[in-house]
């Protein structure tokens, strides 16, 4: 479209164009306000009635401002961002609604339609505008969107309740219906709600479950009274119209109370009635008054007979899905319990069953003991009665009466519990609701109980009842079968335990090896929290002295104690038989100054015996009350005879390792204090661990004239003939050394008595004789090079006086001498010292040699020297050293 003004309508100025007065006249007083403005907007020309209409004079216009100026805010924007553009593009632009702004700062709705042209005299652009009062068609539109508004409203409502009546129709759960109440009744008008309110605790209580302002997860529990207006009207199968709560509240006080609390000024409210009964309500409202009309009151009608089909349908699904989920959870019950092949497994899947599958928030699993008499608490979660805990069977517990009558138990609530059974260790629980109880059995046998706890109150479910029966029929079969499963294992593993345990007693030498393993190996094969050995002292048949514990830590155990203080038994020489203790005060008792501060729930004191004497005690502790079963005492039975002969064997072995040990050590000298210018330290390793004696042998003697005479040899062989050899020889030179001054004497006397003695022919020996000046004299028959240690550290080898092995004919007995000075050193000592397998003596010399000559004398004694030649390696060769070294004498006068 082109831009150019029409010829044919322009004939210059607007004055000149204008012909008449009348036409002058009816352009500016005319029904429309018309205004002319340049292509900016600036006002060129009104007319006299939009003056009027704006309350300005035309001068306050003209040329002073636009007419985006005269818009309300909003019509400036719409003006500026959509009218100009399409005046630019199609030069025309017709019937815009908007607002003028008066001069007092009222409104006056208008329509407007503008026009673009040129000047034909000037060749400016020009737009006209012609505004028409709008007021009056503004109120007439409003008034026909108002009743627009409350028809489609009611018509929504209609549409809503009919959409929420066809979702009732598949709706088959009560949550079904609630998502369909919610989702459907939230999808309507703004401000209106659909809600579904059911009641219970025999109509004390109304529950809101769907709709509201947050529709879909409302909920709001209120208590309501045994009847009134509403509630009567609702029982009937009336409904109940609230047009305007505010209104209505003096006849329904209550329910307009509710009504505001949940935001609904105006409601339909239709009863439920499920078989006769008033089950609940559907209601339907606005958060604004409304006045119903008959077609809202059949369509919410219709809604609660759809309602409470669902209501039916859904129970009867319910219903249906319970039994199914009962079914499987038997199934998966009976699946869990076919996989528990042990006791502690089969009470897991007891406990986890109960929980996950039963909804249970407490479960306990009891068992009677051996007896038949106690029950034992094995296990269980979230209700009182610590594992261990014994009652009897007689107690008044909901358990113990389920065991004892074969019956199932049960109580509504925690008062009910504390009626009937009193004695229920779960009273001592804070939080519960109903409790049952039900009897553990496999066929004819009764083994236990099970009792389950749950959150709510009130009397239990028949079906509920019924499936908690089938899983203890269940759990009882596979209870048994777990029981005799754990009978043979603990048989197996017993008699694998007591094969090694037996083994180990045979291996054991000594009662300190019987004790170990008595205690360690004993604890392990029984699973005892701790175990005591005690034995018979040897000296007191009377006493009773701790030889071995395991497992007893924070526990005193008395270093000995009385037998006829001991509850085993006071009867010699005879013990009464093993004795069973259960019950934490009971096992205290019986332990009573032998074991104190024991925290164990059982106990058993086996008495030692061997031949008719008692030879020690055995007590075994446990943690668990149901330790003593029938396969574990007649196991401890056998424990406790294997036992007495190990320890009858170890204590005669003892009796004799002991003589022995006397008699061996009765061979070695005893080394009497030297005078103070000496110093002597003297070391005797034996190559048996087995022996404390072997074949080498060393003396010190201090003589009568002050001389120090020293004596190391080494008789041939080992074990107990050259231990024997030795002793005969240390005697023979200890009495030469008494009645021959000079070494050589002595050697050559030794080499007569080694002639006619076997056991210590071609034994080798030095004798070393040192006067109080340090003048030493010494002869070797056949023995290592003694060493001598100066102050300095320096080493020299006494390589002089050296003569054959002992016993050799015609053998001649030299003697050299040497002096030993002040902070000197004189080491003997036998060829075990520097004889090692693998290494040479010449080597080990050298390394002697060495730490020697760093050593520290007389702080280092013989045995660090031995200890640093072997460095903890094991030796097969006695060994002896012997280190002598003169200290000087300080004056007082110094």
């Amino acid at each position: 479209m082109s831009d150019e003004p029409d010829p044919a309508r322009t004939t210059g100025t607007f004055g000149s164009r204008i012909a008449s007065d009348a036409l002058e006249d009816a352009v500016n007083d005319g029904p429309f306000g018309l205004v002319i403005t340049d292509a900016h907007g600036v006002i060129q020309w009104v007319n006299v009635t939009l003056t009027h209409w704006l309350a300005l004079r035309a001068t306050e216009l003209t040329g002073r401002r636009t007419f985006q100026e005269l818009l309300a805010p909003g019509g400036r924007i719409y003006y500026d961002t959509h009218v100009r553009p399409l005046l630019h593009l199609q030069h025309q632009v017709s019937e815009i609604a908007l607002e003028l702004v008066r001069s007092d700062g009222s409104r006056m709705p208008a329509f407007v339609n503008s026009r673009l042209r040129r000047d034909q005299t000037t060749g400016q652009q020009m737009v006209d505008i012609v505004v028409f009062d709008a007021t009056l068609r503004r109120s007439y539109d409003t008034e026909l969107l108002a009743e627009r508004r409350l028809a489609e409203q009611s018509e929504t409502l209609l549409q809503v309740m009919y959409s929420i009546a066809s979702g009732l129709g598949g709706a088959i759960s009560m949550d079904d219906i609630v998502a369909v109440v919610a989702d459907r009744g939230s999808a309507t008008i703004s401000g209106a709600s659909c809600a579904i309110w059911m009641f219970g605790d025999a109509g004390r209580s109304v529950v809101r479950v769907g709709g509201g302002r947050d529709a879909g997860h409302s909920r709001l529990e209120i208590t309501v009274p045994q009847s009134g207006p509403a509630l009567d009207r609702l029982a009937a199968g009336e409904l109940v119209v609230i047009a305007d709560r505010v209104t209505m509240h003096d006849e329904y006080p209550l329910l307009s109370k509710w009504m505001g609390a949940t935001g609904v000024d105006s409601a339909l409210i239709a009863p439920l009635m499920v078989d006769g009964a008033l089950e609940g309500a559907i209601s339907y409202g606005f958060a604004t008054a409304h006045e119903f009309d008959s077609a809202e009151l059949r369509a919410v009608t219709a809604l609660a007979t759809q309602t409470e089909q669902a209501l039916r349908r859904a129970r009867l699904v319910s219903a249906q899905l319970r039994s199914q989920e009962r079914l499987e959870a038997l199934l998966e019950f009976t699946d869990q319990l076919s996989g528990a092949l042990t006791l502690d497994d089969v009470v897991d899947a007891m406990v986890d069953g109960s929980q996950r599958l039963l909804g249970a928030i407490g479960v306990r699993v009891a068992l009677l003991d051996d007896t038949g008499q106690q029950v034992d608490f094995v296990r269980g979660l979230g209700i009182g009665g610590r594992v261990g805990l014994r009652i009897p069977i007689e107690s008044n517990s909901i358990g113990c009466t389920a065991i004892r009558t074969g019956e199932m138990q049960s109580v509504e609530d925690r008062q009910a519990l504390q009626e009937r059974f009193p004695d229920s260790p779960i009273l001592s629980e804070p939080e519960f609701g109903r409790v049952v109880a039900a009897q553990l059995r496999r066929g004819e046998q009764v083994l236990g109980g099970w009792v389950l706890a749950f959150s709510d109150e009130g009397p239990a479910d028949l079906e509920d009842m019924k499936l908690i029966e089938l899983f203890a029929a269940q759990a009882g079969q596979a209870t048994q079968r777990a029981a005799l499963h754990d009978a043979a294992h603990s048989a197996r593993m017993y008699a694998d335990l007591r094969r090694l345990m037996s083994e180990a007693l045979n291996r054991a030498v000594t009662t300190a090896e019987v004790g170990r393993v008595v205690t360690g190996e004993g604890r392990r094969a029984f699973d005892a929290a701790g175990l005591a050995l005690f034995v018979v002292d040897l000296h007191n048949p009377l006493v009773l002295v701790a030889e071995a514990v395991s497992g007893l830590d924070g526990v005193t155990v008395a270093a000995s104690a009385s037998i006829g203080d001991v509850t085993v038994s006071a009867d010699l020489p005879g013990w009464a038989p093993l004795r069973f203790v259960t019950g934490h005060s009971a096992v205290v008792a019986a332990l009573a100054g032998l074991l104190d501060g024991v925290g164990w729930e059982a106990a058993v004191l086996m008495p030692l015996g061997l031949f008719g004497r008692a030879i020690g005690l055995t007590v075994v502790g446990f943690d668990r009350l149901d330790a003593l079963s029938s396969a574990t005492r007649a196991a401890l039975s056998s424990f406790s005879a294997e036992a007495s002969v190990a320890i009858g064997r170890a204590r005669r072995f003892d009796v004799d390792h002991d003589i022995a040990i006397t008699l061996q050590r009765s061979l070695l000298p005893v080394v009497q204090p030297l005078h103070d210018c000496w110093t002597v330290s003297t070391w005797y390793q034996p190559g048996s661990e087995l022996l404390e004696v072997g074949g080498d042998l060393f003396d010190v003697t201090e003589l009568d004239d002050g001389r120090i005479v020293l004596v190391v040899g080494d008789v041939v062989g080992h074990g107990l003939d050259a231990a024997a050899s030795m002793g005969l020889l240390r005697s023979a030179a200890k009495a030469l050394v008494l009645v021959r001054s000079r070494p050589a004497d002595v050697i050559a006397g030794l080499h007569a008595f080694a002639a006619v003695t076997p056991g210590v022919l071609y034994s080798s020996i030095c004798c070393i004789a040192v006067a109080p000046d340090g003048t030493a004299h010494y002869a070797c028959a056949g023995h290592p090079f003694p060493i001598l240690r100066h102050e300095d550290g320096r080493i020299e080898p006494l390589e002089g006086g050296r003569s054959t092995l002992l016993g050799i004919v015609g053998a001649p007995a030299t003697q050299a001498e040497f002096q030993l000075t002040d902070g000197a050193t004189l080491i003997v000592y036998t060829d075990g010292l520097i004889e090692r397998h693998g290494a040479s003596s010449v080597s080990e010399m050298s390394r002697l040699s060495g730490y020697l000559a760093d050593a520290v004398f007389p702080t280092t004694a013989a045995r660090d020297v031995v200890e640093q030649m072997l460095l903890d390696q094991p030796t097969q060769d006695d060994i002896v050293v012997v280190c002598l070294t003169k200290t000087p004498v300080i004056s007082p006068a110094q």
